[in-house]
């Protein structure tokens, strides 16, 4: 059904309102056609006399058709009943303050990255929350769901959902950029949507009606209009009224952001891998996004994005999916595994999956109050020679959202220069070259060339960027294999440890008590039962 940005049913009310004047302009000309005949000398061909309405008879009748006509449209009898200050009728929604006009909750710095995606004051830094659970006012029954929820919960098994992968080609950047997304629906009835998986953040990110850049518009949004179970909310859970400013939130990812407002929602995870899996919905709090970057939202064929981060880096427990899939009984662990070429990728909440991998070695995540999935680095070392950056140690994230390996500006022009070399003119990339090795707590991560290299040719250009500014490569030059490494600061001496990892390493992400991490060496179909820690 259509709808204007307040969220008002349009086709309802026209069609009371030209009811209303049909009736009106109806009743005036028999009125006027009556009046006529009352005072005209002659009788009328029948024989009889035209009969002339009493003025007040005729005008209350005209107007209580007009009052019910009008009326019949729910929309606008909630409109009316709003701008006369009493509430919406219950069920509906009308938001009568335009979304460019509510008033921000706080004026947010930016931050670097997506990794560290939530609002913050301009004082503060990623591991100082704008805001405390304690702040919610919605409350909560024991299981941790709010308690208005009505939504059924599957039981509390694995449930498996599968992931598509999507690449695209950039000319004088970064040669391709990857996304893995699902589906997920959302409100009642169900809205389908494709969000890309991001172990890098923290909310579940839509794209909505209200949104009405081209990069919205190049997607599917979320109809808040159209929703039995939606709630308007602000940042601490509290309801909002219907003509009440609202707090926003304004994200960052990268070369990406997004703005957006507060929603509570029925959200729906959809198994479609095994006939043991059991879809399961929940109630989440959510970020209806108003405003998205054209960059790099616009030409991916995912909808939004599911953040998988932990709870600190969410606004509150109530935002982020995995605590709140724990409140119903679900252990806080999800695996991820990537698949090669044409394979078919997965995310499983509640566990892993072991015939994905022969083996687990677990890592402590550190600073978790940041709410990263951050792990310590003793050590990095390529073809055994060690990273001087790394000599007293570094930090990496497994991030699922990031194409690449992400490198310290101080670290990468040595990284870079060592791991690029000539290809082979009858394999390129997947023939023998450098090997890399990123030594953890309790697992050594071994990259190969097929694993983290990428084919090029010195005849595109005299310079290449990647993200950031990078080395020159001469025109002419042969074909070189070159890794796919990007130059960022994100924070001291941090690595980002992006698809070339997760694909090759089964990853899962435990949150349950102290968190942690778990690398296993992925077994592909191309690999049969050949894996190991190695």
């Amino acid at each position: 059904m259509a709808t204007d940005q307040y969220g008002i049913k349009l086709l309802p009310m026209v069609a009371g309102f030209l009811i209303g004047i049909t009736v009106w302009i109806s009743l005036r000309f028999v009125r006027e056609a009556c009046q006529s005949k009352a005072e005209s000398p002659h009788e009328s061909k029948g024989g009889g006399r035209g009969l002339a309405l009493p003025r007040k008879v005729f005008l209350p009748a005209v107007g209580l058709t007009a009052v019910v006509a009008l009326f019949a449209s729910e929309s606008l009898g909630n409109y009316i009943a709003v701008l006369f200050g009493r509430p919406a009728l219950p069920g509906h929604d009308v938001l009568l303050t335009p979304i460019s006009q509510a008033a921000p909750a706080s004026n947010p710095a930016e931050t670097p990255i997506g990794l560290c995606d939530k609002p913050f004051k301009s004082s503060s830094r990623c591991s100082e929350a704008s805001s405390t659970a304690d702040s919610v006012r919605v409350q909560l029954p024991d299981n941790g769901l709010p308690a208005s929820s009505n939504s059924a919960v599957g039981n509390t098994g694995l449930l498996t959902l599968h992931l598509r992968r999507q690449s695209l080609a950039f000319s004088d950047e970064i040669s391709y950029k990857s996304a893995y997304w699902g589906k997920i629906r959302v409100g009642q009835p169900r809205q389908t949507f494709k969000v890309v998986i991001d172990t890098g953040s923290g909310h579940l990110i839509l794209p909505t009606m209200f949104c009405h850049s081209k990069t919205c518009k190049a997607h599917k949004r979320y109809r808040r209009s159209s929703s039995k179970t939606a709630k308007d909310i602000d940042e601490d859970g509290s309801l909002v009224g219907p003509n009440d400013a609202r707090d926003e939130i304004h994200l960052n990812f990268g070369t990406g952001e997004v703005t957006g407002v507060f929603i509570e929602e029925e959200v729906c995870l959809e198994a479609n891998v095994s006939a043991q899996d059991h879809d399961i919905c929940t109630r989440l709090r959510w970020v209806a996004a108003t405003d998205m970057s054209e960059e790099p939202f616009k030409a991916f064929r995912f909808d939004g994005i599911l953040g998988l981060g932990l709870a600190p880096l969410s606004q509150t427990p109530e935002f982020n999916l995995v605590e709140v899939l724990a409140g119903a009984g679900r252990p806080r662990m999800f695996s991820v595994f990537l698949g090669e070429d044409s394979e078919e990728s997965e995310i499983s909440f509640g566990g892993y999956r072991p015939h994905r991998t022969r083996g687990l070695s677990w890592n402590k995540v550190i600073e978790p109050e940041l709410g990263h999935w951050m792990l310590a680095i003793k050590s990095i070392d390529i073809d055994g020679a060690p990273i001087k950056f790394c000599r007293e140690g570094c930090k990496a994230v497994a991030d699922s959202g990031t194409s690449v390996i992400s490198v310290p500006t101080q670290a990468f022009p040595e990284m870079f220069e060592l791991l690029r070399f000539p290809a082979d003119p009858a394999h390129g990339c997947r023939s023998e070259g450098p090997t890399l090795n990123i030594m953890l707590e309790s697992v050594n991560l071994t990259l190969h060339p097929k694993d983290y290299a990428q084919l090029q040719s010195g005849q595109k250009s005299k310079k290449k960027k990647f993200g950031f500014d990078m080395l020159s490569d001469p025109v002419g030059e042969a074909e070189h294999c070159r890794p796919l490494l990007m130059a960022a600061d994100v924070l001291p001496k941090l690595f980002v440890l992006g698809e070339p990892i997760l694909r090759k390493y089964y990853t899962v992400f435990d949150a349950e008590g102290a968190p942690r991490i778990a690398f296993g060496r992925a077994i592909h179909a191309a690999d049969g039962k050949d894996s190991g820690m190695a």
